[in-house]
């Protein structure tokens, strides 16, 4: 009996330091819920938005005479797919033809005054021009002859399409050129030698939409978390300045 007298205590006290740890464990795990339910109905929150945004663009664009469509590749952007029929180059040449000199003439203009829409400019991070061929010649021939089409499209959108002095930097600052070479034959997973070659020899317009974190008030928003321990902190950044200083490279 006296075994048992100074056993009872002790048990009772490990029952009673169980039990607390037990609520606080239960505690803990109903915050870090609540914690992750936020961020996925933030998240949620924001695709909706990039689609909405994307669709509204993609409306636009159509209104013009051009259909844009979803990037398979990146959920933040939208693509305009430029054919060799439309956008045309003499064979293993980046020499434009005068009907692609004529294609640019009327795409630019109209595709900057889209994007120079307050709704839009404030949500697009960039335009990037990409080059592809088919899969005829070897990859490194490919490759610089993608880069040298991308770049003719690029100088020949900021001299010879009549741009105003403000679309001209807004199209500038926002506009970089890739060459893709052979990768990405059409039509998607398409094998060398399979692929449709005509549709293969294209330009594309890729328009790329900020992410979450780009976003004057997505930073606010997430600073908030982290001063009360609910988030990783972010540093406060201005938004990106548009347009950018006249003379200024473009980004290649």
């Amino acid at each position: 009996m006296r075994t048992s007298s100074h056993e009872s205590p002790f048990l009772a006290s490990i029952t009673d330091l169980m039990t607390s740890l037990a609520v606080i464990f239960i505690l803990l795990l109903v915050l870090l819920i609540a914690h992750y339910s936020r961020q996925i109905a933030v998240l949620k929150e924001q695709i909706q938005r990039v689609q909405s945004v994307k669709d509204e663009l993609k409306s636009e664009l159509e209104k013009k005479g051009y259909k844009a469509e979803d990037d398979p590749r990146d959920v933040l952007a939208i693509v305009y797919h430029a054919q060799s029929e439309k956008l045309q180059f003499d064979v293993d040449k980046a020499d434009m033809k005068e009907a692609g000199q004529t294609f640019l003439r009327d795409f630019i203009p109209r595709l900057v005054d889209v994007i120079g829409e307050k709704k839009f400019l404030t949500n697009v991070e960039s335009i990037l021009i990409e080059g592809h061929t088919d899969s005829d010649g070897d990859d490194e021939h490919n490759l610089k002859l993608s880069q040298d089409r991308s770049f003719a499209v690029l100088k020949f959108g900021l001299n010879g399409c009549g741009l105003n002095p403000r679309n001209r930097e807004h199209f500038l600052y926002l506009t970089s050129i890739s060459g893709r070479g052979k990768r990405g034959l059409l039509p998607l997973g398409a094998r060398p030698g399979f692929e449709n070659k005509t549709r293969s020899r294209r330009v594309e317009f890729v328009i790329r939409l900020k992410s979450f974190e780009q976003h004057a008030d997505a930073r606010s928003l997430l600073n908030e978390e982290s001063k009360s321990g609910e988030g990783a902190k972010v540093v406060p950044g201005s938004a990106r300045p548009m347009p950018a200083p006249a003379g200024r490279a473009p980004l290649l």
